[in-house]
């Protein structure tokens, strides 16, 4: 053998690389440092601005409120001047005082966190307040002349003053306002000039590195050269060792074969076979099944992977998991044979005895010494609880996706139930809740039903879900979930309810499912496969039936209580009649309806009588069971399709489809009379208050065509009931139109 090479590098070659690399770094750490001190200054300038900002906001809100309380005092100063009533007068006379008070503390608001009050401020705030004492002491004695005194004022000096202080006001937020602008533009330009040193900055170091850079790469260059040259030197050497190497591998097939055989390798193998938990079996060039482990049999059953035979007469049937039968040719250990590699297929197996599973299999070639094909390599996984997990889940995703835009219980149901039969292929499932109108008793939401199953003996299950009582040892298994709240699941087939006993109809395995709102059982989810299908609810199923009827119950409790704030959006909480949103939209929808069908609508306005005085004498409480009292004497007086409505206050509307005048008179007429008969609780009278309305009537399209103008219609109608003594109905008429300033005024 040739002496070894001796193969030395020159130490100078390290030297100007590593003095290379450390004025690169020593560049990168000062461009790092100046964009930290660059950002650390951005950070200082937008500290200072928001301590300068934070500081005017207060200022400029304090000045702010100072211009509000001023416009308030002047709008009270005008309307004092207009009020006639006594008591009205000192009110406002008291809320003057109140402004002024507000005006004072707003403006030494300012001065506490400004540091004082401008003294053009100060002087200007004293005028008005003289002027201001001088004004109120003239409304105050109320005279006549005292009254012209303080017109005279309003719209003399005092205007003067008054637009004198607001204009110091106006500067002073306008100063204030400026400060905060020239700050921020401070700061922008600050942080605009960091900005563009650091950037100058950056581009000079990246030239630097670039450079920098350039040098490294040619020293590591130089550096290659020579170690391409030594490694030349080396060829020889190798070449020496190549020779050596075939010589031993001639020597290490042979001994690879002699291993082979061995009965060591034999031992492993069968370990392997044993220990694994996947189904291994090991085939020979033909295909013939030289060994399998156990998991294989567990799997596939006593069966060979390599299936041969006619698809009719086979041991086992590879499906798609479609449905669709594989061919056996193109099985993946028949494809391995000849020399393709079948990576992980997924398929529907069918063994033998009629048992399903979801499988994974693969199928190797093993290659011999020469490249040869000597054997197959078949893999089997059993994945039926995973592929079943997974398909679960994207079923609750795609029932979570279909309840959400949901709005009642029925719509919650029916996409709920259409989910399942849809996602699970099973032909029956229902959603059975308790009747909240019926306690004790279920009502169905929505169901499906086989269509095996005979119609009869699918009404009579209707029927009994609707008319036994919920008891844990009800005649329906649906019933007692709910009344326990647990879940029955039946793996074997249970009869349908037949009159005849030597021939009883089956439903397969059938699953009952609780449907629970804070743990308390109010539904329940019945779901199950027909009797030709071979399916049960193994664990993992059950827990998948628990977590969907979660998803339902939610979805139900949502849309329960959608119903519940569209109840209370549109409903009077008082009365429980519509509120005047309801009624408009009401009104609104029947004009459109009559317009297209070419209906008359009639309208009801009813006001009570003497309520102001009613209220007054009695109190509001016993106002409010007056308010109620003819509120259920209007509901026992319309029709079915009439909808009755509180207008506002102790105003209430009635809208009366299909009804001519004559028609809508008769029917305020009753109303009229059951108002009048009923009676208002209080402790006044022992047999209860009196209390009448008067009501007023108009159709369209005979007085109106639109709700506005209808609405008015009845309210002129009305104003003339009252006008007329009270108590009574009346009609609308085109003379009501004319007299509207003194039926109102009135």
């Amino acid at each position: 053998m040739p002496a070894p090479l001796l193969v030395s590098t020159p130490l100078s070659a390290g030297k100007p690389r590593r003095l290379l690399i450390s004025v690169f770094l020593a560049v990168l750490v000062l461009a790092l440092g100046l964009s930290s001190l660059g950002i650390w200054g951005v950070q200082r300038t937008q500290q200072r601005l928001e301590a300068i900002t934070d500081g005017a906001i207060p200022r400029v809100q304090a000045i702010a409120d100072a211009r509000a309380a001023l416009l308030i005092v002047e709008r009270d100063d005008n309307q004092v001047l207009l009020e006639t009533d006594a008591v009205n007068f000192i009110a406002v006379m008291q809320r003057i005082e109140s402004d002024v008070n507000d005006l004072y503390a707003a403006v030494n608001h300012y001065g506490a966190i400004a540091g004082g009050v401008p003294s053009s401020l100060a002087a200007a705030l004293s005028a008005w307040r003289a002027s201001q004492d001088q004004y109120a002491l003239d409304i105050s004695l109320h005279t006549q002349a005292t009254l012209g005194d303080a017109r005279d004022l309003a719209n003399g000096p005092f205007r003067i003053q008054a637009l004198h202080l607001a204009d110091q006001l106006t500067m002073l937020e306008t100063n204030e306002t400026n400060a905060i602008a020239v700050a921020r533009y401070q700061a922008s330009l600050l942080r605009t000039t960091i900005i563009t040193v650091l950037v100058v900055v950056s581009g000079i170091a990246l030239l630097l590195l670039a450079g920098l850079g350039a040098g490294v790469t040619h020293v590591i260059h130089q550096a290659h050269r020579r170690m391409e040259k030594d490694q030349a030197e080396l060829g020889e050497l190798v070449e020496e060792v190549q020779m050596q190497n075939e010589e031993m591998d001639s020597q290490r097939e042979a001994l690879a074969t002699a291993l082979d055989e061995s009965e060591h390798t034999r031992s492993e193998l069968a370990l392997i076979f044993s220990t694994v938990h996947e189904g291994l079996a090991l085939f020979d060039m033909n295909g013939k099944e030289l060994r399998r482990n156990d998991a294989c049999t567990a799997i596939i059953g006593p069966s060979s992977l390599a299936e041969r035979q006619a698809t009719e007469h086979a041991s086992f049937r590879l499906l798609t998991l479609q449905g669709a039968p594989v061919p056996p040719a193109h099985y993946p250990v028949e494809r391995a044979l000849y020399g393709e590699v079948v990576s992980p297929e997924t398929y529907h197996l069918v063994r033998a005895d009629g048992s399903q599973a979801i499988v994974q299999m693969e199928a190797t070639p093993l290659l011999g010494a020469h490249g040869y094909l000597a054997g197959v390599l078949g893999v089997v996984r059993d994945i039926s609880t995973e592929y079943r997990t997974t398909r679960h889940a994207e079923i609750l995703r795609t029932l979570a996706h279909a309840c959400a835009p949901a709005l009642n219980e029925q719509q919650v149901a029916e996409a709920a139930v259409t989910t399942l039969v849809n996602g699970l292929g099973v032909p029956n499932c229902a959603i059975v809740v308790r009747d909240e109108q019926r306690p004790g008793y279920a009502r169905t939401l929505f169901s499906r039903m086989d269509a095996g199953v005979p119609q009869e003996q699918a009404e009579q299950i209707k029927t009994l879900m609707t008319q036994s009582v919920i008891v844990p040892d009800a005649p329906l298994l649906t019933l007692r979930v709910i009344a326990t709240g647990e879940a029955i699941f039946n793996r074997s087939p249970l009869p349908l309810p037949n009159d005849d006993e030597d021939a009883p109809q089956l439903m397969h395995t059938m699953a009952y499912v609780p449907l629970r709102l804070d743990g308390d059982p109010f539904g329940a989810l019945t779901i199950g496969y027909a009797p030709g299908q071979t399916a049960g609810w193994e664990d993992v199923d059950q827990e998948f039936l628990y977590a969907v009827a979660d998803e339902i119950a939610t979805a139900l409790h949502r849309a329960h209580l959608y119903a519940e704030a569209q109840q209370l959006a549109y409903t009077d909480p008082l009365t429980g009649l519509r509120n005047h949103r309801a009624m408009q939209q009401a009104l609104h929808d029947a004009l459109g309806e009559a317009e297209g069908h070419e209906r008359l609508v009639s309208v009801i306005m009813l006001d009570v009588d003497h309520f102001r005085r009613f209220n007054e004498t009695y109190g509001h409480a016993v106002g409010d069971r007056a308010l109620q009292a003819v509120a259920r004497a209007i509901q026992s007086a319309v029709r079915a399709q009439d909808i009755a409505a509180r207008y506002g206050g102790e105003e209430f509307c009635v809208i009366i489809p299909g009804a001519d005048l004559a028609e809508a008179v008769q029917i305020a007429e009753r109303v009229r009379a059951a108002i009048a008969a009923a009676r208002v609780p209080a402790r006044e009278s022992t047999g209860g208050l009196p209390v009448t309305a008067s009501l007023g009537c108009a159709t369209c399209p005979r007085h109106a065509t639109q709700p506005a103008a209808l609405l008015k219609a009845a309210d002129l109608a009305l104003y003339a009931a009252k006008h007329g003594g009270r108590n009574q109905v009346v009609a609308f008429h085109a003379a009501l139109a004319d007299d509207e300033p003194s039926l109102q005024a009135a």
